[in-house]
């Protein structure tokens, strides 16, 4: 019941005695849900163990919400993934949290420990709390046993833009009050995102995604300075949901299908309503693959998917060109196709996918390719839209997130 939006379902009642009888289920848009909300994204990807003197560290994490949060609280994971595997932490991880909402005022959400293998830990429920949309602050104090491991975020390669730390300071809860940087690239991992009461109607989009996704190449939205990767582009862009990053650089359909159990649980848990996948192009640049293993992959992990959070619709994107360019940024004569792409899969998989190639396994498909493509080659990228031929330049971005924005295929 969770991805139910207001509308009107028309279904289908067969009685005992065989009679169809046609029916209308109504869904109100009234009421209210505990949803994450805003735009999460903060799973734990790589260990850094403390010195076992200074085994604590301040951080906090800058997001936007479309919507005021009302009722708030923090979640947390016990587990950290990277592009083919999940796995538990190694210690527990105590986490004192606070919201700063763009009001400038400071909510104190107290202290939770998070054991290995824990799925979703929430701090206390902030009872007639509302916090303002906009730019929101998770503020956090972490604390691994001396000798302990936290648990850094890699894949957040731009993250000094809204993200600042302090690694390595014993200091007190009471810095929550105080100014806390630099920033830095490969931060503790600390809350994911915040939870509250969000309209029925207000959608979760978890993105299950690779590099593109998560931001190489820099993209970020021009307005909402926190969101990176061309798919939180195009939400932010509507600013009708939130989106929860999930994925990591170098994924691919053929390694996520069997390792993506604790995610989509945690999904499940925090109230996602769809999936926004962008993966394939590791997949296709594999040479021992090919565009027929990657429907079939993604079929799987879909299938999976569904199973794992109900309710669910699944939206699989285009896949944007992969090359080698041989100048500062992608033009109309610097590029080659990489050798693997060069028997035309990547073409092919885009064709099936956008004939249906992917069947009921999908809600529908997003398109990324052909705005990223040169009007001379459609196996390059577009004049000036990537530095290294796999990842989009902002001009890249902006040019992929205004078309899909334009044509809108979620209905956000």
């Amino acid at each position: 019941m969770s991805a139910l939006t207001a509308g009107t379902i028309a279904a289908t009642l067969t009685t005992s005695a065989g009679r169809s009888l046609a029916m209308a289920i109504t869904v109100s848009d009234s009421g209210t849900v505990r949803r994450m909300i805003g735009c999460g994204g903060m799973g734990a990807s790589k260990n850094r163990k403390s010195n076992g003197t200074n085994n604590s560290y301040n951080v906090s994490h800058r997001i936007w919400s479309p919507i005021p949060i009302v009722n708030p609280e923090l979640s947390a994971q016990g587990f950290c993934y990277d592009s083919g595997t999940e796995s538990d932490l190694d210690n527990t991880l105590t986490l004192h949290g606070a919201i700063k909402g763009s009001d400038g005022v400071l909510h104190d959400c107290g202290t939770i420990t998070v054991n290995p293998g824990d799925i979703d830990v929430r701090t206390v429920k902030l009872i007639g709390v509302t916090i303002p949309a906009g730019f929101i602050d998770i503020i956090a104090h972490g604390r691994v046993p001396n000798g302990g491991f936290y648990y850094a975020n890699e894949y957040f390669r731009n993250a000094a833009r809204f993200m600042l730390m302090e690694e390595g300071v014993d200091l007190p809860d009471k810095t929550l009050a105080g100014a806390i940087g630099p920033g830095a690239a490969n931060l503790p991992a600390a809350f994911v995102g915040i939870v509250g009461d969000a309209p029925i109607r207000h959608r979760l989009i978890g993105i299950n995604g690779d590099s593109i996704s998560v931001g190489l190449g820099r993209y970020i939205h021009p307005r909402i300075s926190t969101a990176i990767g061309i798919c939180a582009g195009y939400i932010v862009d509507k600013g009708t949901a939130s989106y929860l990053h999930t994925g990591f650089a170098g994924a691919a359909a053929a390694q996520n299908k069997s390792n993506y159990a604790k995610r989509l649980a945690y999904m499940a848990s925090v109230g996602v309503t769809d999936i926004y996948c962008d993966l394939g192009v590791n997949d296709l640049n594999n040479p021992a693959l090919s565009d027929i293993t990657l429907t079939v992959d993604l079929a799987t992990f879909h299938d999976k998917t569904r199973t794992a959070v109900p309710g669910v619709r699944i939206w699989q994107s285009t896949i944007t060109p992969s090359t080698k360019v041989t100048g500062p940024r992608a033009s109309d004569t610097n590029q080659v196709v990489v050798a693997a792409m060069q028997d035309g899969r990547r073409g092919r998989f885009n064709t099936s996918l956008r004939s249906g190639g992917l069947g009921s396994h999908i809600d529908g498909f997003i398109e990324h390719a052909i705005p990223a493509q040169s009007t001379t080659n459609s196996d390059w990228w577009g004049v000036g839209y990537s530095n290294d031929g796999l990842h989009p330049l902002q001009a890249g971005g902006n040019a992929i997130v205004t078309a899909v924005s334009a044509a809108n295929p979620m209905g956000l």
